[in-house]
């Protein structure tokens, strides 16, 4: 290959990359659950603190958006606190994570928490890649908005163990989680 050709076929590419990308190209390129995604994705806590989701490598990770507005989020948290219970000999081992909803209601959502007894870390996300929001929601920004509960489950690798749309007993959920801690990576999970 000759030097001109090289340099055209060079400067095609980086006119292409500087290119916006349309919704449908950019879905292609995008992995709905990819472990790295997920854990490149920022969360800030109620004291300005910024952490990855990386930063729980090496633990279960149980992460639920939620809002103290969705009647199915409140009842659902029994059983999230019930869950917590019976994993008290491994609490070191599992993080709690749980992301507001709305960002409007952040202060309101750490409250509810503390006053009915979840432990855990509520957060507030702000999508700020559209790789992120669809590595958890399998859309991007413009198409989606995601409804609450959502809860994933990452093993002590980042990856998705379990993904569940809708309000659960997570006591049944238990088996997952002695599962998961006890070593056993997560099982390839499809999303969609």
């Amino acid at each position: 290959m000759n030097q001109a050709k090289f340099l055209l076929m060079l400067a095609s590419a980086a006119i292409q990359l500087t290119l916006p990308m349309s919704p449908a190209a950019l879905a292609q390129a995008l992995a709905p659950g990819d472990p790295s995604t997920i854990g490149k994705t920022f969360l800030t806590s109620e004291h300005g603190r910024r952490v990855q989701i990386s930063d729980f490598r090496g633990k279960v990770v149980f992460i639920n958006f939620w809002g103290n507005w969705c009647p199915p989020c409140m009842d659902e948290m029994n059983s999230v606190r019930d869950l917590q219970v019976a994993l008290k000999d491994q609490r070191d081992d599992v993080a709690f994570i749980f992301i507001s909803a709305r960002p409007q209601t952040f202060q309101a959502d750490i409250q509810w928490l503390k006053q009915h007894g979840i432990a855990g870390q509520d957060y507030q996300w702000g999508p700020r890649f559209p790789e992120q929001r669809y590595a958890f929601f399998g859309a991007l920004p413009d198409q989606i908005s995601f409804s609450v509960p959502t809860t994933y489950v990452l093993d002590r690798n980042g990856a998705v163990a379990e993904l569940v749309t809708t309000p659960v007993d997570w006591k049944t959920h238990l088996h997952t989680f002695l599962s998961l801690l006890s070593g056993r990576p997560a099982e390839p999970h499809n999303l969609n």
